[in-house]
């Protein structure tokens, strides 16, 4: 299983680098924001708190092709949803805060190539 799709950002070339380039900076934009919000959720037991940010997380991840960052945040929303001990919460948050490092890491580069 692969941790990102790059045929994702391949299906939105067609309509100009400018397009692409602001996907790529509206997930970098918004998604680290919504995994800090998730750890800090996760850390006051709130479940709810954890399953929005995400919730919304993985939807951006999946536009942007890091799919082993929507498969992570799947798991921690699922967790949240089924009111999970907070320790296991924690432990899926920082799994899905991994794989958002890694995304970013991967976005950047592919941002550059945008221009």
């Amino acid at each position: 299983m692969t941790d990102f799709d790059a045929s994702a950002i391949d299906q939105l070339r067609p309509y100009g680098a400018a397009l692409v380039a602001q996907m790529i900076d509206l997930f970098l934009d918004t998604v680290p924001p919504r995994i800090d919000a998730a750890r800090a959720a996760a850390g006051a037991g709130d479940h709810e708190g954890v399953r929005e940010a995400m919730h919304s997380a993985k939807a951006a991840a999946g536009q942007v092709g890091a799919v082993a960052l929507q498969r992570s945040c799947t798991a921690a929303e699922a967790a949240a949803r089924a009111r999970v001990p907070a320790e296991e919460l924690q432990a899926l948050v920082g799994h899905a805060a991994r794989d958002m490092e890694r995304a970013v890491e991967w976005l950047g580069t592919a941002r550059g190539r945008e221009g």
